[in-house]
């Protein structure tokens, strides 16, 4: 919704100012018209839609390469339901404010609607060239409204005054001009707080009178339509949606009358065009940016070490900051052919073809996910092939000898999410829960750039991740052959609800309790058959399902985790080994059959 607010504001703010720039002092009514409603045609819809690429790659290797080890997927951080931060209770306000605005705007509609209605009660009515007139003595002057026209009965005393405002008022009906205002209108009670929503407004209102004026010259003297004109008082009717002879701008639309209808110069046109194309360009290179990012936000070829399976961590803790760990995915035809083979070949694969194998200290094969984890030695052209093949074209590097550390470490780092990220109230009334993956750049200067979700589950949960993330500054950056480099993380947050929750007698209100801290004890509902063990994990003491635990078969490369449910199903190759189960904030436990 914000992309959406963003885009809409950026083309109408930016084509309002084409507008001024180029044509206000234009006399091309009709083009005039018809490009203030192509604003609010873009505005509307070009955010909704996904624009085509405007260029292509034309090295296929930079495709590849973004598609491989892109960036350093952290532990998970637990949020918890909690009560509402300042930040989320200035939002509400906020959030009411607007629509208190809003609402005033269609209100100040909805009552013209009823004006209208009341005038229409107690007045008179006949029919002038097809198009209902209707006289009353609360009319001061005229004014249109669709396919109606409001006309003071004094008008009438003076038949070529009256004739000229007829003709005046039944062109704003063949030229359909409330339609423009309505929706403009409506507009503008949404996003009021668009400068060009109240400008283009103003705008089309006085080019609605001077194509009116223009029609209406056709079939009168132009002197004595001028000073019918300046002969008529000049009043509103208070009537928001009206287009009446009688609104203000009087000297401009005489002025506008005398004028001689002149071309709107070629570069003009070209430079109009030209901006269009660049909006619409860069909302292209935006929304191709966004699915590049989502797309490198599916993978996460470098891990860090509370990542591996327990075996590997239990082998390496002593080495791990000597190592760095990578996650190679391979492929369906590649796994075929590893089931084959007793050892690991690397020429087979495709992936780990130019490493040199003496430079892996040593690695996990996990056939069921189709995955082998590396754990690599931090020296060598080997390492340094890695890492050169995981920057970007920014220079981000994904796979680097020092990963960028938080001050205090990294488990302070995951406190002080914890501590500051708060459960939006909007997702605990839905009972939205689920993981947030946020992505980041630590600079060489150790702030935090680039936080954007790749991928989310809504309810302002995203949005909450980002902003406690954006807090995260004074990184210890990381570091590529002893030089400070650009490092890209994610950052999984997982949002978990109690699942004690209370339905109200009589008014359906479901009340969600706060979640406790997350650090006693798993609990499993588990049973084995045919040599497959399957069942649920949930949290000890508040039941709550945990998705995302480790499962793995102890003294083998075996595993799988939870998925969203707390489910999971895991073939073991022998049932005499038994079960290994960890989570963050959990006491690992170990079942046997």
């Amino acid at each position: 919704m914000i992309n959406y607010l963003i885009e809409l504001a950026v083309i109408h703010l930016t084509l309002g100012i084409v507008y001024w720039v180029f044509l206000r002092k234009e006399n091309q009514y009709t083009l005039l018209r018809a490009f203030i409603i192509s604003v609010y045609v873009l505005s509307l819809i070009v955010p909704l839609l996904e624009l085509p690429e405007m260029w292509t790659y034309e090295n296929p290797k930079i495709i590849q390469q973004s598609s491989e080890m892109t960036a350093i997927m952290l532990k998970p951080v637990v949020a918890g339901a909690e009560n509402a931060s300042f930040a989320s209770l200035a939002y509400s306000a906020f959030t009411w404010i607007y629509v208190l605005i809003s609402g005033w705007f269609v209100l100040q509609i909805i009552s013209s609607f009823y004006h209208l209605l009341k005038l229409i009660r107690c007045s008179k009515m006949k029919l002038e060239n097809g198009v209902k007139v209707f006289y009353s003595q609360k009319i001061i002057g005229s004014f249109t409204f669709f396919h109606w026209i409001f006309i003071s009965p004094t008008i009438i005393n003076e038949q070529s005054t009256y004739q000229a405002i007829l003709t005046h008022e039944l062109s704003h009906v063949r030229l359909r001009h409330s339609y423009d205002i309505l929706i403009m209108q409506l507009f503008r009670a949404l996003f009021w707080w668009l400068p060009t929503s109240w400008y283009l407004l103003a705008e089309m209102k006085k080019i609605h009178e001077y194509q009116a004026d223009t029609q209406a010259v056709k079939s009168f003297d132009v002197s004595l339509y001028i000073k019918t004109l300046i002969s008529q008082t000049l009043n509103v009717n208070g009537i928001i949606l009206a287009s009446s002879f009688h609104d203000g701008h009087t000297l401009k639309r005489i002025k506008a009358m005398k004028r001689k209808i002149s071309k709107i110069k070629t570069w003009k046109i070209s430079a109009i065009s030209m901006v269009v194309l660049l909006v619409l360009f860069g909302l292209s290179c935006n929304e191709q940016l966004d699915a590049d990012i989502k797309a490198m936000g599916a993978y996460s070829n470098s891990i860090t070490f509370d990542q591996l399976p327990e075996n590997m961590q239990n082998n390496l803790a002593d080495l791990k900051d000597q190592l760095s760990f990578t996650k190679v995915t391979i492929s369906e035809e590649e796994l075929k052919g590893l089931k084959n083979k007793k050892g690991l070949d690397f020429e087979s694969l495709e992936q780990l073809k130019d490493i040199d194998p003496s430079l892996i200290h040593s690695m996990n094969v996990n056939k069921d996910q189709s995955e082998i984890i590396l754990a690599m030695k931090k020296d060598g052209a080997n390492f340094n092939y890695l890492a050169e093949r995981s920057k970007s074209d920014d220079e981000v590097f994904t796979v680097v000898e020092q990963i960028p550390e938080y001050p205090g470490g990294m488990d302070e780092f995951y406190q002080y999410i914890a501590s500051e990220i708060k459960y939006p109230e909007n997702a605990r009334k839905e009972g939205i829960e689920g993981r947030v993956y946020v992505q980041f750049i630590v600079e060489k200067d150790g702030s935090v750039s680039g936080i954007k979700t790749i991928r989310g589950i809504g309810g302002g949960c995203d949005e909450e991740a980002e902003r406690v993330l954006s807090g995260a500054q004074n990184f210890t950056p990381g570091s590529q052959r002893g030089k400070k480099v650009r490092v890209r993380m994610v950052l999984p947050v997982i949002f978990s609800l109690d699942r004690n929750k209370t339905i109200e007698e009589g008014n359906g209100v479901i009340a969600i309790d706060k979640v406790k801290a997350q650090n006693s004890k798993m609990k499993v509902k588990m049973d084995w058959k045919n040599g497959v063990c399957y069942g649920t994990i949930f949290d000890a003491e508040s039941g709550a399902i945990l998705p995302g635990v480790n499962i793995v078969e102890s003294s083998t490369n075996i595993g799988t985790v939870s998925d969203p449910n707390g489910n999971f199903k895991l073939k073991l190759s022998d049932d005499s080994h038994p079960i290994v189960m960890s989570f963050v904030g959990y006491e690992s436990i170990e079942i046997s059959k």
